[in-house]
């Protein structure tokens, strides 16, 4: 047990129903995570059958997983490993996501009003580094989100700004220059912010004054890149 690492213990928040145990394979190839709650004398007696092992990491919660991927990127270097977990949305509880290119009149909108549909229950936005603050979707834009029967008539584009970031569980940029840009101007988002083609390794080009041929691939693209976040959300 004195090998255990333990981070995130604050005496006078902490909850005994939320502790977690991280456990990396001897592989690295993926990262197990267990919840253990003491509510009960019973629950103490089943803890106790638990064995610890050597590099086990304890973290104890005070307020839920809210920002699961923050806390795992401050007490483990390789947190890359938690991808592998099939129910990574359930465990950051994911309430908001926002999606962020450029200008905010091309990809993310359409990256927004997908998301809308496949996840209704969800607070999606969307924003712009360089937002054109508002201008409506681009027209070619809009054709390919109407001929897949989605109106984004509604859209506004706007600047990304510290409270969006903020208030946002998960960021989806397109490419990986703009990751580091979001990371580097609110420090706090590190751990948050993927690219929109995270699981594909792929970047989503600027398809901006392009042709329409441009614009439906990069919408196609888009869809899938959504198709596979799917699993996590």
């Amino acid at each position: 047990m004195s090998s255990v690492k333990v981070s995130g213990l604050n005496p006078l928040s902490a909850s005994r129903s939320k502790i977690y145990v991280l456990r990396s394979q001897p592989s690295g190839a993926q990262t197990e995570v267990y919840h253990l709650d003491l509510t009960s004398i019973a629950d103490f007696g089943l803890a106790n059958q638990f064995k610890m092992r050597s590099n086990d990491i304890v973290y104890v919660d005070a307020s839920g997983l809210a920002r699961w991927q923050r806390v795992v990127n401050q007490i483990i270097p390789f947190s890359n490993a938690l991808y592998n977990l099939d129910r990574l949305g359930e465990l950051m509880k994911i309430n908001n996501i926002l999606v962020v290119c450029i200008g905010n009149i091309c990809r993310s909108p359409m990256a927004e009003y997908f998301l809308k549909q496949e996840f209704p229950h969800l607070q999606i936005e969307s924003a712009g580094i360089s937002g054109l603050v508002g201008h409506a979707a681009d027209d070619k834009a809009s054709l390919c989100m109407q001929r897949l029967g989605i109106d984004m008539s509604p859209h506004v584009a706007r600047k990304l700004n510290a409270e969006l970031v903020k208030k946002a569980d998960l960021i989806l940029v397109m490419s990986q220059n703009q990751q580091k840009h979001v990371e580097q101007t609110w420090p706090f988002a590190k751990g948050k912010t993927f690219r929109l083609g995270h699981w594909q390794s792929k970047n989503v080009a600027d398809p901006y004054q392009h042709d329409q041929a441009v614009f439906d691939d990069t919408c196609q693209l888009i869809q899938a890149c959504i198709a596979d976040w799917k699993k996590y959300i």
